[in-house]
C-alpha cells in the first residue's frame, strides 16, 4: 500500500575518511491514501482527491446501502493528507515502537443498512501514498539531489458486508452471531463481523502478529533510482539503501476466513454499529547495499587467493 515519492538536495562535496557508509538521518514526508476501483457502480464516492502524491485521482469516502433506524449509511473513510518528520534507524538496529510515526487512518463506519445486497461495497483499492524529503545527513557538507520518482503500492481488498440477524443464526465466517464481539447492544440483536480481505500483491508480504494485531509489510528503495548518480554516492561514501516498515494496527487480523480468497489470508474484522479504526504506522531503516556486501565479498575472496599464492610459494 505505498508509494514513496524522493527529494533530496542540497550541494555536492567530496567527503573523504568516512569510517561506515553515511546515511541519512531525518526527513520530512507527506502520506496520502484515497480509494479506487470501488466495485459495485452503485457504491457512492466522495471527497475527490486529486493525484499529488498518488499518481492518480483518488476518493476519500465510499458509502453505501440505505439508512435504516436513523443510523447513518456504512462508509470507508480515509483521514488525508497526513505530514510530519521522522528519523531513520541505523542499520544493525532493530526499530523499536518509538521510531514509527503516524500515518493515515481508515476509518469504518460499520452501521446497519437496508436496501439489496448487491448494492453494497464488494471490492475497492486502497492507494496509500508516502512522500519522503532528506532534510538531515551525518555527511557534510550535503549531496546534490536529482529528479524525484515514484514507488506505488496498491492494496486490494474484499469488502464482506455481513447480516446483523442471519435467520441460521451463524454468520459467514461459521461462527454464532453475537459471539464474535461481546459489544453488541443486546436491544438490537445479534451481530455478526464485516471483513476485509486483502488481495494477494506482487511484491508485498505481510507478516502478522496476531497476538498484538499488528500487521506489517515492507519496501525497499534505493536514492540511486531516484536521480542520485553513482559518482555522487561513492564520493560521498553514502549508504543509499533504505526501507519502510508499514505498520497496521486497530482492527483484529484475520487468516483463517478469507472469503474468495484462499486460506490463509490477510484480513481484518470490524465490529458491528461501532466506527472502526485502520491506524497506519510506519518507519524508516538504513539497510546494507548489495553492492557493498558484493565488494566485501570479493575483497576476502581476493585475499585468501593471496594467502594461498604465498603459502605455495
Amino acid at each position: 500500500m505505498k508509494k514513496t515519492m524522493l527529494a533530496l538536495s542540497g550541494a555536492l562535496a567530496l567527503v573523504s575518511g568516512v569510517a561506515n557508509a553515511a546515511m541519512i538521518t531525518t526527513w520530512d514526508y507527506k502520506n496520502d491514501a484515497g480509494f479506487i476501483f470501488a466495485e459495485p457502480d452503485v457504491v457512492i464516492e466522495s471527497g475527490l482527491q486529486p493525484a499529488d502524491v498518488l499518481s492518480v485521482d483518488t476518493h476519500t469516502k465510499l458509502t453505501w446501502g440505505d439508512s435504516i433506524d436513523g443510523l447513518p449509511k456504512s462508509s470507508l473513510v480515509v483521514d488525508s493528507p497526513v505530514s510530519g518528520s521522522l528519523s531513520t534507524v541505523a542499520y544493525g538496529d532493530s526499530i523499536q515502537d518509538s521510531d514509527y510515526v503516524d500515518g493515515t487512518t481508515m476509518t469504518h463506519n460499520n452501521y446497519r443498512i437496508g436496501g439489496p445486497s448487491s448494492n453494497y461495497l464488494s471490492s475497492a483499492v486502497l492507494l496509500d501514498g508516502l512522500r519522503l524529503t532528506a532534510t538531515g545527513w551525518d555527511a557534510l557538507p550535503p549531496f546534490a539531489g536529482g529528479p524525484s520518482n515514484e514507488i506505488e503500492i496498491g492494496l486490494g481488498f474484499d469488502f464482506i458486508e455481513t447480516p446483523n440477524r442471519p435467520e441460521s443464526g451463524i454468520c459467514v465466517d461459521g461462527k454464532v452471531a453475537g459471539t464474535d464481539f461481546d459489544d453488541v447492544d443486546p436491544n438490537e440483536g445479534a451481530g455478526c463481523d464485516d471483513y476485509f480481505i486483502l488481495k494477494p500483491t506482487p511484491g508485498v508480504t505481510f507478516s502478522i502478529d496476531a497476538l498484538n494485531e499488528i500487521v506489517e509489510f515492507k519496501v525497499v528503495f534505493d536514492l540511486l533510482d531516484y536521480g542520485l548518480s553513482p559518482v555522487e554516492a561513492q564520493a560521498l561514501d553514502l549508504n543509499t539503501v533504505y526501507e519502510v516498515t508499514t505498520r497496521l494496527t486497530g482492527l483484529a487480523p484475520v487468516t483463517d476466513f478469507c472469503g474468495n480468497q484462499t486460506v490463509p489470508c490477510v484480513g481484518f474484522a470490524t465490529k458491528e454499529l461501532e466506527e472502526n479504526n485502520l491506524f497506519a504506522e510506519f518507519a524508516i531503516r538504513a539497510i546494507p547495499e548489495p553492492a557493498s556486501i558484493a565488494i566485501f565479498g570479493l575483497g576476502l575472496f581476493g585475499l585468501s587467493m593471496a594467502a594461498r599464492r604465498k603459502r605455495q610459494s
